[in-house]
């Protein structure tokens, strides 16, 4: 009788640990949501020029703002509705695909 509790309370923790390996962050699907959504005005690259010169590269977001603060408003679609950009509310965890890509981008 233990054995089988043991066993079932050990799947349990197997169970729920791929759950949460499942819904980490993916920066390459991060990568997918910054290029559908911010290229056209954004460099989203380690070493391209933004096509709006206005905005800044992604990749240096690091220097002014606290990039990990950034998947709510995202999530609510505060930074998204730029002015020449219609408003987009990315899910929380698209936002967090967001976040790990952008975090991925930073230089040093």
């Amino acid at each position: 009788m233990r054995a089988n509790l043991a066993l079932l309370a050990f799947g349990g923790v197997v169970l729920a640990a791929q759950g949460a390996w499942a819904e980490a962050a993916s920066p390459a699907r991060g990568r997918e949501l910054v290029q559908a959504h911010c290229a056209q005005c954004h460099a989203v690259g380690r070493a391209d020029a933004s096509p709006n010169p206005a905005a800044p590269a992604l990749r240096n977001l690091h220097l002014f703002l606290d990039v990990d603060s950034l998947a709510g408003p995202l999530a609510r679609g505060g930074l998204v509705g730029h002015p020449k950009t219609a408003p987009y509310a990315f899910s929380a965890g698209e936002a967090a695909d967001v976040v790990a890509d952008l975090r991925s981008l930073q230089t040093r």
